[in-house]
């Protein structure tokens, strides 16, 4: 049977959905399947909307194609670059990148191995703000060190105990450029 469900209840268009469209001021932004539009938003509205998305805006520097697409080299004002995947970057663009909270790893700064793992991978420092949590997941709020910007970062509770981090806690956080996806508009 088909049919329309109008809902912000985002757990419920998974759930029911084959097929969702995200529409921002009555103007359709994405449309695709639950899992498209839950791990490669195309937009910062839909990587809002879907939540629990960190988002960096800044300045397309390069983009090289290659096997995934192309690998973008975003310039993040008072931040450094980002190194993130899509399908297609003009270079000088202003654009956007994110990283889902649950797709980082996390570590603390004087554990952290000062080289970077991987040409492609990210990078950051930020302070732990916050420790909430919600049951199965602990949600930690973290502010970047170079800018201050607000960051989420998610794990599975019997985890984050296992971790024992604590808030004021200056922490590295890294995650894959496979798991940054581009954000053109």
């Amino acid at each position: 049977m088909t049919f329309i469900q109008v809902t912000h209840n985002q757990d419920e268009a998974y759930s029911l959905s084959d097929q969702i469209v995200v529409m921002d001021h009555g103007r359709v932004d994405q449309v695709g399947t639950p899992a498209e539009i839950f791990s490669r938003p195309l937009s910062k509205f839909v990587a809002k909307f879907t939540g629990d998305n960190n988002i960096f805006s800044g300045l397309v520097a390069s983009a090289v194609p290659d096997t995934e697409g192309q690998l973008i080299q975003l310039d993040v004002p008072n931040l450094g670059t980002l190194l993130c995947r899509g399908d297609y970057a003009q270079l000088g663009s202003e654009a956007a990148c994110c990283v889902r909270a649950d797709l980082m790893q996390i570590k603390p700064l004087d554990n952290a191995n000062p080289a970077i793992p991987t040409p492609a991978t990210n990078r950051v420092t930020a302070r732990i703000t916050a420790v909430e949590f919600t049951g199965y997941v602990t949600r930690v709020s973290l502010a970047l060190e170079r800018n201050g910007m607000e960051m989420l970062y998610k794990v599975r509770t019997p985890d984050w105990i296992t971790m024992s981090f604590q808030e004021g806690q200056v922490m590295v956080l890294d995650w894959a450029a496979k798991d940054c996806i581009f954000l053109a508009h």
